[in-house]
């Protein structure tokens, strides 16, 4: 029961009860991560914690005095989403094919007119997929599986006459081209996603590609809707993920990629940026090695015995670590 002589807490309190609760949670993220560290036996290996975009996990990072970038992976899963929301018409047919789909995931009777449909009219035995909303990559799911069965779903339903209104044949239209729209980003996510090496140095030149895929796709879409989504999602890329060709971590990466180098970028200013940062990076660390003694004093021995130069002189002879 209710306390009627209960006092709600001013509302200084309840500031420092939510800083002292979100203190908690970037503490335990810190530890969290150090155990993790401990544990594999990477305490001094690890050069950049890669996290969705959480306060606390960003928190965490700095505390630990560590790099830290926002995964692409969930970047995209938001731009997607966000991109869908914001074209009316998508949203409205993503809700209805949500309703679709739950009625033939409930109804075992529903399940079973539709297999029946499917063996007569020679389509796949697929089951219809459910969207999850964590994960936009359900949502192209849903839709591509339930544009591919059109015909034994459409004809389900008008045999076991529900109340659920079916797709018209103009929404499958607009289905379609958006599903030929989402696909290059549910292509990027499955890459990320399966790659079994460290990936950092594709983050840039896959955002260049999906900017380059979308607006090729601009000119090619007939149907308003898709249109809009492509414009939408131009926007979120530009407004969303134009900061990685900044981050020194991604930058790098991409350029000391023999596969991308320079080409990787959307920009060729950032582009020479990071070829400076790198130069200055590199000519550094030679610097530190001419003057630790124990460095220095075996490369001009080195060096002389195959070009007959010191060691300080074969470095200054190349313009790459002092442009």
């Amino acid at each position: 029961m209710l306390d009627p002589t209960y006092t709600f807490p001013s509302r200084q309190t309840l500031k420092k009860m939510v800083e002292e609760k979100y203190k908690d949670a970037k503490e335990k993220a810190k530890e969290d991560v150090k155990k993790a560290r401990a544990e594999w036996g990477i305490q001094n290996e690890v050069r950049c914690l890669v996290t969705d975009a959480a306060a606390n996990m960003i928190a965490c990072a700095s505390r630990l005095k560590m790099h830290h970038t926002n995964c692409l992976a969930h970047a995209l899963n938001l731009v997607v989403k966000k991109a869908i929301e914001q074209t009316p018409g998508l949203e409205d047919i993503r809700v209805k094919a949500r309703k679709i789909v739950a009625h033939f995931k409930s109804s075992t009777t529903a399940r079973e007119k539709l297999l029946l449909l499917q063996n007569q009219m020679g389509k796949p035995n697929h089951k219809l997929i459910q969207e999850v909303d964590t994960r936009w990559n359900s949502t192209y799911a849903m839709l591509e599986r339930l544009f591919a069965q059109k015909e034994p779903v459409g004809a389900a339903m008008i045999s076991l006459k529900t109340n659920l209104t079916p797709l018209t044949s103009e929404e499958y239209q607009t289905v379609n081209e958006c599903l030929g729209v989402m696909c290059y980003f549910n292509e990027a996510s499955t890459e990320l996603s399966e790659e079994k090496r460290v990936s950092g140095s594709k983050v840039i030149p896959l955002i260049r590609m999906l900017r380059h895929a979308i607006t090729s796709k601009t000119s090619q879409v007939h149907d308003d809707t898709a249109l809009q989504l492509c414009n939408n999602l131009l926007r979120l890329i530009s407004e969303r993920m134009s900061t990685y060709e900044t981050m020194s971590v991604m930058t790098l990466a991409t350029l000391l990629d023999p596969r991308f180098k320079t080409i990787g970028f959307c920009s060729q200013s950032n582009a020479q940026t990071a070829v400076r940062r790198l130069t200055a990076e590199c000519a550094a660390m030679i610097r530190a090695a001419e003057n630790t003694p124990s460095t220095s004093s075996q490369i001009p021995s080195l060096q002389s015995e195959t070009s007959g130069a010191t060691g300080s002189d074969a470095i200054n002879s190349g313009t790459f670590w002092y442009i």
